[in-house]
């Protein structure tokens, strides 16, 4: 009888002892990092705690400057223009004049950015120097974005159309004749293909350098010119 009362007795202290071994080894254990080891453990998945945000981590990211910021902007660019018609000053001669364009776009993303452009040319000469003549035109573009740094090359493309004003010399001899009787205006459509560069100084004011060449059709066909520009935008 005493003996199988110390047996029980030892028994039951044995067990005792391994229940808080198994216990204690259980909280020693170190909290699963990974929602893999929490399932693999616990057989559930588990949440990530939350990356740790303090007052100068958050000001620190806000105060970055981005470079490819969206909105609407607005441009302005004096221009080079090289024409290259022979209707202008002959097959083999080409005329260097001036200009200007003006545009108001959107800027969607770091990649593309959609504007609307209105450009002037001054007055040409016919290789007879019998007329002059005088260029405006609208355009639909898409601009793509190669970088997004504080230099941002860019390619161009876009379609409008053109008007051409023309004033023929010496047709109007009458004293009482209407001067705007020799005054011809002509329409057509018109592509563009450029490429540039934006410069920015800041995150809202930018230097633009540009090159364009410009092709006609229907009734202007073979008034193409090339126009080199450098103007500044700002959003």
């Amino acid at each position: 009888m005493l003996a199988r009362t110390t047996i029980l007795t030892l028994a039951i202290f044995l067990a005792a002892i391994f229940t808080a071994s198994v216990s204690n080894a259980q909280q020693d254990e170190p909290k699963p990092q990974t929602e893999a080891e929490a399932e693999a453990r616990f057989g559930v998945k588990s949440k990530p705690e939350p990356k740790p945000q303090t007052e100068p981590q958050v000001e620190h990211v806000l105060s970055q400057r981005s470079y490819v910021r969206g909105g609407w902007y607005l441009g302005f660019e004096g221009l080079v223009i090289v024409e290259n018609s022979p209707l202008v000053s002959g097959p083999d001669k080409h005329l260097v004049n001036g200009g200007f364009d003006f545009r108001m776009g959107n800027r969607h993303n770091r990649w593309l950015a959609t504007e609307i452009q209105g450009t002037w040319v001054n007055s040409y000469k016919t290789a007879d120097e019998s007329s002059d003549f005088m260029i405006w035109g609208i355009w639909v573009n898409e601009r793509v974005y190669l970088t997004k740094g504080r230099i941002q090359p860019f390619l161009m493309t876009g379609l409008g159309f053109i008007q051409t004003r023309t004033e023929v010399k010496g047709n109007v001899t009458a004293p009482d004749a209407d001067p705007l009787a020799n005054v011809r205006t002509a329409w057509g459509f018109s592509a563009v293909f450029g490429t540039g560069i934006e410069i920015y100084w800041t995150e809202s004011f930018i230097s633009t350098l540009t090159i364009n060449y410009y092709l006609t059709t229907g009734d202007i066909r073979d008034h193409d010119f090339a126009a080199a520009g450098i103007g500044f935008q700002f959003f």
